[in-house]
């Protein structure tokens, strides 16, 4: 579809139905649109033994304030806001707080408002279907529903759990899968409820994934050395991603070992963007080559570092240098300590 096919579409819409229109021009761009992810807990109620963020049922969990405080200091041009853990559900009144202060504040850009669950909780047709129902009265459109693979069956979790709420989504709020959005039919809907389901993909060795699976359960990953996760200095109008932990820390990566730029529940992420970009790590990792990163914070030369990410993967390497970077220091992103904390209980 070209963007002239679009125009002569949107023409007409309303304004929500054209910000939902806009993110079909976003293939061209590096990322898809802006976002941002909260990971308000990493409660949860298994402790699956590939689970980087070693999520568990002790987990800690923003407060209230401190949740106000996050949404307060978002940037106003968000697109998709997500809710994650850790499993959001542990903490219902913490989840209906955060979405209810996200529905006081101002994102005249927003389309989509996703929750992230497992599903553990989708246990009666009418319960759930209650559940689902007041989500999207505090302005939840999109469901995440992931999990439902051998993973977390091993740790209990019932596979007809996330089968319910996924028919409960499809079949009582006529939710559908974002790629059957690209039918017209639904492109003028403004109002559309969508979900997506997914089984656990790529396993890293970090966090309980490094002493709870083997090498032969990692997957393969991308040896291309230039990083996805780079450009993050400035609020791109073409599409940002973050993600915030559950202490405030503002991360560029998923996996959220490399320094944090800044904590959100102090200041706004456009100042801890401005402080970010005095510092040279940040400069180094912000162009995104790994080849770089790892010659500056090590003697690593180009070809040894090429030779690492031709046999570990550019992530697990990374991750390598990080935990070497971090070894001695005590301004460590707040995983590490728990990492040890759950190595140790492990181990007991």
């Amino acid at each position: 579809m070209t963007d002239k096919t679009i125009d002569q579409l949107v023409e007409g819409l309303t304004e929500k139905a054209e910000r939902r229109f806009r993110l079909l021009r976003a293939g061209k761009t590096k990322i898809v649109c802006r976002s941002i992810w909260l990971l308000i807990t990493r409660k949860c109620p298994f402790e699956c033994r590939h689970c980087y963020f070693c999520g568990s049922p002790n987990g800690e969990s923003m407060t209230v304030d401190q949740v106000e405080r996050v949404v307060n200091n978002l940037p106003t041009n968000l697109e998709t806001l997500g809710i994650s853990g850790g499993e959001p559900f542990t903490n219902p009144k913490l989840l209906k707080k955060t979405l209810e202060f996200i529905q006081t504040r101002n994102f005249p850009h927003l389309t989509n408002l996703t929750v992230q669950t497992l599903g553990f909780w989708a246990r009666d047709r009418k319960r759930t279907i209650s559940k689902v129902s007041e989500l999207i009265d505090l302005g939840v459109n999109s469901f995440y529903v992931y999990g439902n693979d051998s993973w977390h069956i091993e740790q209990g979790l019932n596979p007809q759990n996330p089968e319910l709420l996924v028919d409960v989504l499809a079949n009582e709020f006529g939710a559908i899968e974002p790629e059957k959005m690209m039918s017209l039919n639904y492109l003028f809907d403004r109002d559309t409820i969508t979900y997506s389901t997914r089984k656990t993909g790529q396993i890293l060795p970090i966090g309980r994934g490094k002493w709870g699976t083997t090498e032969n359960e990692w997957q393969r990953v991308d040896t291309n050395p230039v990083c996805p996760c780079r450009d993050f200095l400035k609020l791109n109008p073409n599409g940002y991603h973050y993600i915030v932990n559950f202490n405030g820390e503002v991360h560029f990566c998923l996996y959220q070992t490399a320094p944090s730029l800044g904590n959100i529940f102090e200041r706004p992420l456009t100042q801890i963007l401005k402080n970010a970009r005095r510092r040279d790590i940040f400069q180094i990792m912000n162009r995104g080559d790994v080849r770089e990163f790892a010659s500056e914070i090590t003697d690593n030369s180009q070809q040894v570092a090429e030779k690492a990410i031709s046999e570990r993967g550019r992530c697990i390497y990374c991750i390598d240098l990080l935990e070497k970077h971090f070894e001695n220091r005590t301004d460590k992103p707040v995983l590490y300590s728990v990492f040890e904390k759950e190595k140790c209980r492990s181990d007991s």
